[in-house]
């Protein structure tokens, strides 16, 4: 069996993964939704529909509070805290696994590759919700948005997950044997300027053209194809 793992490892196409957590390790849409519309609702705005509300899935909350209700200053800064008041005591766990998820992080890690998360949700709520899902073991680096605005950007949450896992293995872990898997072009376009290489899953939030214009090095729409692209071996199904 040894000797099985080792030929498999050193076939890998990557022996780092850095996954987005929204959209594509889970379906968080019904919680990020009911949460935005409880903030809008306290601060008396209009609801402005599921399309706007697609919006919010990806990008940091600041960035999209602002885009769309010209929120700036304290008003925003109450906007975030109002939809957290929904968010933790409901919202969070308002959401689920993709389906065949949890066998696809079971054979990545069992093959070899070293599992990790960058998110724009806040570093707390991810950890809870990995906790919730029994799914926490697999990722060795865990980056999420800090609760204030000081590590919001996906560029910035990619960043120190790569920080993390050289801080763990060295010079082992480079920017050439590590692929980005997300759903929304933040993270393609984060993954393309850290100079990994991207994975764009299409079950998520982002439109396939939104995703196309990105150049993503790959473009998964299975949990069986995500394998492929980053093991180049064939389904584990």
């Amino acid at each position: 069996m040894a000797i099985l793992l080792k030929i498999v490892y050193n076939i890998l196409m990557y022996q780092y993964i850095i996954f987005d957590m929204d959209g594509t390790i889970l379906d968080s849409k019904e919680g990020v939704f009911n949460s935005v519309r409880y903030a809008l609702n306290k601060m008396g705005l209009p609801d402005p529909g599921d399309t706007v509300l697609e919006d919010f899935m990806g990008p940091p909350l600041p960035e999209s509070f602002s885009k769309w209700f010209n929120l700036s200053g304290e008003d925003n800064e109450k906007a975030i805290q109002t939809y957290r008041e929904y968010y933790v005591d409901k919202g969070m766990l308002e959401c689920r696994l993709y389906p065949g998820m949890k066998d696809l992080l079971k054979a990545l890690t069992d093959s070899g590759i070293t599992l990790a998360i960058a998110s724009s949700k806040p570093e707390p709520y991810v950890k809870k919700i990995l906790d919730e899902f029994d799914i926490a073991g697999y990722f060795t680096a865990v980056s999420g948005a800090g609760m204030d605005e000081g590590k919001s950007s996906k560029e910035d949450v990619l960043n120190e997950a790569f920080r993390m896992l050289r801080e763990r293995d060295g010079h082992k872990c480079r920017a050439s044997n590590i692929l980005m898997a997300g759903d929304r072009k933040f993270d393609i376009n984060a993954a393309n300027k850290a100079g990994f290489s991207s994975l764009a899953v299409t079950y998520g939030y982002g439109s396939i053209e939104e995703l196309t214009q990105c150049s993503p090095d790959h473009m998964s729409d299975t949990m069986d194809d995500i394998f492929q692209a980053a093991t180049n071996i064939k389904p584990y199904m």
